[in-house]
This record gives C-alpha cells, sequence and structure tokens, in this order.
C-alpha cells in the first residue's frame, strides 16, 4: 500500500502486514521477448528470452512457523525451438546496443545473452522453520551451454549440464534457534557475527559453500553416460548445546566427489581439468566453485577436529577419507592386480581417556594442540597419547569373483603414550611407537598380503 501518500508504492512504504498470508514481490523488473524466423518455413524457428530481477521475495502471515526470504533474484532465461534441434537460443549481443532493449514502463531491460541459458540467482536467502531449521546464504541454479570434453585420445566429448552452487551459508538444525543471527546488523550472516547460544541445541554450519554439476552424455544413446561432481567446504560444523557431556567440532572441512554412472562400467569420472580455465565453474550466487578434478574420488578432510565426551574422552587432530581411483599392483610375475581401494588417515592426534580431562589444553591460544602446549594435568588421571599419525587402507581385489581377496594395512605412530595422574604409585610411558599391520584375506588361504 502506498503507506506514505506519495503516489507510488516503493522501498519508502510500510506494507500492511496486519492479517496478510501469501507471497509478496517487492520491485519486480521483468523484461521478455517472444520471437519467430520469418524464413516462410511450414515450421519455423521460435525463440523465447526472459530476464527477471526482484529485490525481495517474502512469504509473509506465517513467520511463527515457516520464514522465508530471498533477496537480490535474478532469473535468466534463453531458449530455441526448432524443429531440426540445431539451434538452441538466440544470440542476441550482435544487436545494435549490444541486445535487445524491452519497453518496461520504467527503465528498459536488455537482453544481452550470447547462449542458451536457464540462470536463477539469489544473492541471499532465508529458509527457517519455526526454531529447528535455519538455512541462510546465497544460491544459484543454471543449466547453460553445452560442453565439450577433450578426452585426451584426440576424441571429444559433448555433455549436457546443470549446475547448482551455493555461498556463505549458515545452518542450524535443533532446539532453541535460529542460533545464526545479524548481531552486529549489517544486513548479512557472516563470521562477524556472535551466534545466540542462550538455549540452542542443535547442529551449527558455518561458511559452507557448495558447487555441484551434473552432467549427461549427448551420444544419442538410449541409456547415456551420466556424470556427478560435487565440491563442498564449510568453516566448522559444531555440536552446540551439550557442551558439559558432548562436544563435537571440526573445522577446515572439505567433501569432493567426482562420479560416473556408465552401463558399460568402463568410465568411472570425468576429467574437468581439460576445460577452459582448467576446470567448471560453479556459480554460487556469490563467489563461483571451480570443480577441477581430473579423476574418479570420494574425499573428506577436516584439517581440525576435536571430540570430547564430558572430562573422558578427548580426541583432537586431523581426518580425512578418501576412496579415489583403482590401482594396478605389479605381482613380480608379469601380471598385475587391479584394486579398490578406500583409505583413512589422521595426524596431529591427541587423545586422553580417562577422569579429570581433558589434559590436553591449548596452553599458548594458537588455535591448535601440539608439543608446545602445556598439559593441564592437575586432576588428569588416565591415558595420554601425544600426536599420533595413522594411516589405514582397505583394498579388494577387481577381479569379478564372488568372494575377492581382501587386504588390510595400517601403520600408526605416536610421540608418546603415558599413564598420567598416578606416577606416585605407578609410572607407564613409551615413547616412539610404531605399529604396521599387512594382511589379506583369501579364500584360498594362498595369498597372505
Amino acid at each position: 500500500m502506498d503507506s506514505n501518500n506519495d503516489g507510488v508504492i516503493d522501498s519508502n512504504d510500510t506494507p500492511a502486514a496486519s492479517g496478510a498470508i501469501g507471497v509478496a514481490l517487492e520491485n519486480v523488473t521483468v523484461g521478455m521477448a517472444f520471437l519467430k524466423e520469418l524464413s516462410g518455413a511450414a515450421t519455423p524457428i521460435k525463440y523465447f528470452a526472459l530476464k527477471v530481477t526482484a529485490d525481495s521475495a517474502a512469504l509473509v502471515g506465517l513467520e511463527s512457523l515457516v520464514q522465508i526470504t530471498a533477496h537480490g533474484i535474478t532469473i535468466e532465461v534463453n531458449q530455441a525451438t526448432d524443429p531440426a534441434n540445431v539451434v538452441t537460443a538466440l544470440d542476441f549481443t550482435p544487436l545494435a546496443g549490444g541486445g535487445l532493449s524491452v519497453i518496461t514502463g520504467g527503465d528498459p531491460v536488455l537482453l544481452d545473452f550470447d547462449h542458451a541459458l536457464l540462470r536463477v540467482q539469489i544473492a541471499d536467502a532465508l529458509l527457517q522453520v519455526s526454531n529447528f531449521v535455519y538455512v541462510r546464504g546465497a544460491f544459484a541454479l543454471e543449466k547453460g551451454v553445452q560442453l565439450s570434453v577433450d578426452n585426451g585420445d584426440s576424441t571429444t566429448t559433448d555433455l549436457d549440464v546443470l549446475t547448482i552452487g551455493a555461498a556463505n551459508v549458515y545452518v542450524f538444525a535443533g532446539l532453541g534457534g535460529p542460533y545464526w543471527v545479524d548481531s552486529n546488523n549489517d544486513g548479512k550472516v557472516d563470521g562477524t557475527d556472535t551466534p545466540d547460544t542462550a538455549g540452542a541445541v542443535g547442529v551449527a554450519l558455518a561458511n559452507v559453500t557448495v558447487g555441484m554439476a551434473f552432467l549427461k552424455e549427448l551420444s544419442g544413446a538410449a541409456d547415456p553416460i551420466k556424470y556427478f561432481a560435487l565440491k563442498i567446504t564449510a568453516d566448522s560444523a559444531v555440536l552446540v548445546g551439550l557442551e558439559s557431556f558432548l562436544s563435537i567440532t571440526a573445522h577446515g572441512i572439505s567433501v569432493e566427489i567426482n562420479r560416473a554412472t556408465d552401463p558399460a562400467n568402463t568410465v568411472t569420472a570425468l576429467d574437468f581439468s581439460h576445460l577452459d580455465g582448467g576446470g567448471l565453474s560453479i556459480l554460487t550466487g556469490a563467489h563461483p566453485v571451480l570443480l577441477d578434478f581430473d579423476h574418479a574420488l570420494l574425499r573428506v578432510q577436516i584439517a581440525d577436529a576435536t571430540f570430547a565426551v564430558s572430562q573422558f574422552i578427548y580426541v583432537r587432530g586431523a581426518f580425512a577419507l578418501e576412496k579415489g581411483v583403482q590401482v594396478s599392483v605389479d605381482n613380480g610375475d608379469s601380471t598385475t592386480t587391479d584394486l579398490d581401494v578406500l583409505t583413512i588417515g589422521a595426524a596431529n592426534v591427541y587423545a586422553f581417556a580417562g577422569i579429570g580431562g581433558p589434559y590436553w589444553v591449548d596452553s599458548n591460544n594458537d588455535g591448535q594442540i601440539t608439543s608446545a602446549d602445556t598439559p593441564a594435568s592437575a586432576g588428569a588421571i588416565g591415558i595420554a597419547l601425544a600426536n599420533v599419525t595413522v594411516g589405514m587402507a582397505f583394498l579388494t581385489e577387481v577381479s569379478g569373483a564372488v568372494d575377492p581377496i581382501k587386504y588390510f594395512a595400517l601403520k600408526i605412530s605416536a610421540d608418546s603414550a603415558e599413564l598420567v595422574g598416578l606416577e606416585s604409585l605407578v609410572q607407564i610411558s613409551a615413547h616412539g611407537i610404531s605399529v604396521e599391520v599387512n594382511q589379506a584375506t583369501d579364500p584360498a588361504n594362498v595369498v597372505t598380503a
């Protein structure tokens, strides 16, 4: 409504929100064009282009149950309908002025697309369900031009592509939320804000970035090869509100996946590194994410994780899990064995199990636990391990056998292990610890490792 009676409705007006339930969009601009080829053909090529911007969109009147808002919205579409399936869109850029100017009654909209496009971007979106689920960040979806990927053997593969991205995402799921709040009132939630922890119990993720791509081979095959790639990073993930009983935190989180579904079971993943720019750039609504994988991959890495149960168990360090490319092992008799591999690793791990913990503390406040820190030994009784490194591999023979040979290898090293708090009665300590295991499970009882 025109609350200030100036004859226009704009951002200076206050909505009449009382009793209103529905979807409200603010300051929407639309430019749309329908074009048809004048070729005399019975079924000419038809074109459609659309550009929509909106300052905001909001679900109103249900804020106590669900809150959905979006700011900085852009929708862009450029498509063609060609009976011959050759033309996919119109290139507007050669037109005078660099595009087609669409009259709106206000400021004109310039359609300046140069390729087929379906793109949605939201600079800042919020989804909140009661006080239980909170998600805020920038989001984007794009179905753009087809890709032609160099296979490295003088051939190329044409691919249809759909990408989904997100950036600056803050998430909370639990009770007593929203947890993430704009404490400094700068209009956004980021690392400079202080979470509202009072009464909050749940899982909180900070500054999550997502780049995801779905790709399909344009080979004309009835069942074409499909590809999926994903890259996620997060500054942190924390279990909040239960710190007196259980503490779980993770910092520097990375998840990477690159897979293919091939009916012939030949192709395992797409090599993105041959693309221009060294990979596929994914729109997120903020900064893009580059998918630059060159082989099949499933990898999770955490630069710094802490797990503590009350004052009894404390574990802190870096951890990683990876399922990558198959390896081919030389058997020494002119034959090779192909193996599927899963690895789990850990480094800089400090652990304590006992009472009066956590024992290991960041005494010099440098953000990490190392040998430079002084343990909080007062009142602690238990076992303490320092600077543990773990490398573990599970391998399965790719032979097609119903019951293939399986392998397990493990290497652990630790600077020290000590019984602490009972030194007046018994003293047990070990330094320079190494554990090594290499075994195989062979149904034929031939292979041992």
